[in-house]
């Protein structure tokens, strides 16, 4: 029993119907969320009247105080000599019995 080819015309028509579902289905789904966002943050009205009040809010990232940050890395710098000093005559001891 031989297998029955389709014809190409035939392929092409369903590989073309297939595509078609595929692009009709991004479209609806990339216009539910365009509209989904308009919905959920009130309407295209309500952004309208928002608009002026964002330049009035608080910057997201404050500014840094410089002095602050260079006097914990100098308290970090002196931990870590501390620490180091520390453990500095064990690591040397170490470093004898290893054969370094």
């Amino acid at each position: 029993m031989a297998v029955r080819q389709p014809k190409a015309g035939k392929t092409v028509s369903q590989t073309r119907m297939i595509v078609s579902s595929f692009v009709a289905g991004i479209g609806a789904m990339a216009l539910a969320g365009l509209v989904f966002s308009v919905v959920a943050d009130g309407g295209i009205a309500h952004s309208a009247h928002a608009a002026p009040l964002r330049g009035r809010q608080a910057p997201a990232v404050q500014p840094l105080d410089v002095a602050a940050v260079k006097a914990q890395l100098a308290q970090a710098d002196t931990a870590v000599q501390v620490a180091q000093d520390a453990t500095d005559p064990a690591v040397f001891r170490l470093g004898e019995l290893a054969g370094e």
